[in-house]
């Protein structure tokens, strides 16, 4: 069996209500439609392979996979990322299982609006 290490080490990280400390800015690539960008934030706990929910067009969230971050030294929560569309990455991770992987694999958990990871 072929586990996905980043889907099961990956969190999910809600940025949909943004505040002090817990914000960020989306710059997509031009030419993907929005499937692929990048975003300058601050926060906490992100990781490649983490799945990173920004506010969508209508007020929803749209769940982007982190393929690369890099954390400043100071301030120390501010990163820089590159990120992919992925609504089947987070549909696997929240359901418990990635797409690869067999039922039951997990996730280190989801974490919430504002709180540091």
């Amino acid at each position: 069996m072929r586990v996905n290490r980043f889907l099961v080490m990956a969190e999910i990280h809600d940025y949909t209500r943004r505040g002090w400390g817990h914000d960020y800015t989306w710059t997509p690539t031009p030419g993907t439609a929005g499937q692929h960008g990048e975003a300058v934030g601050w926060g906490r706990g992100i990781a490649v392979g983490d799945i990173l929910v920004l506010e969508g067009p209508n007020g929803g969230g749209s769940p982007y996979r982190v393929e690369t971050v890099h954390y400043a030294e100071d301030p120390d929560d501010m990163w820089w990322t590159t990120l992919r569309y992925d609504l089947e990455g987070l549909t696997a991770m929240t359901e418990g299982a990635s797409p690869s992987a067999s039922a039951g694999a997990g996730v280190r958990g989801r974490v919430p609006d504002g709180a540091t990871g």
